[in-house]
């Protein structure tokens, strides 16, 4: 049984839903050989909760939906555009280009595809973008520069 998540609409400003089509069912499997954290990290990117700072700053746990570069720190921005990702971005396209991957990297193309998948698997992996870890090793280079002003 899938779920229908159009019977349920958002209020949020950039539902990343849009670009990608859910297919869910009831029990969500770790993808083969990933650790949890990669695992979970995939999942929370794909529905758009997690340790992104929109996210987080919604709930009261940051202080700006801010990526470091200025920009809006959406899932799209983290994969495809930021400064901070910039060599694991290449690497992935790299591999793309590789396996004779015709389409893009494109967010639609990384959440639908097998090879896209194993892609943003190995680059979550690498990056560890919306994971607990980066963002707490974030916020104390945060306090750390604080205290050196």
């Amino acid at each position: 049984m899938t779920v229908d998540r159009d019977a349920h609409p958002t209020n949020h400003p950039h539902p990343y839903r849009k670009l990608s089509p859910w297919k869910i069912k009831y029990k969500l499997r770790v993808p083969k050989g990933r650790a949890r954290e990669v695992a979970t990290s995939f999942y929370q990117l794909k529905i758009d909760h997690g340790y992104n700072k929109p996210f987080l700053h919604h709930v009261n746990n940051s202080t700006n939906p801010r990526c470091r570069c200025v920009r809006h720190e959406m899932p799209q921005h983290l994969i495809l555009e930021c400064p901070e990702t910039g060599n694991e971005r290449k690497a992935l396209q790299n591999m793309f280009k590789q396996l004779k991957f015709t389409k893009q990297a494109t967010i639609h193309a990384l959440m639908e595809s097998k090879i896209g998948i194993q892609g943003r698997l190995t680059f979550l992996k690498n990056t560890r973008i919306s994971t607990r870890a980066r963002h707490m090793g974030r916020m104390g280079e945060l306090a750390e520069e604080r205290m050196e002003y």
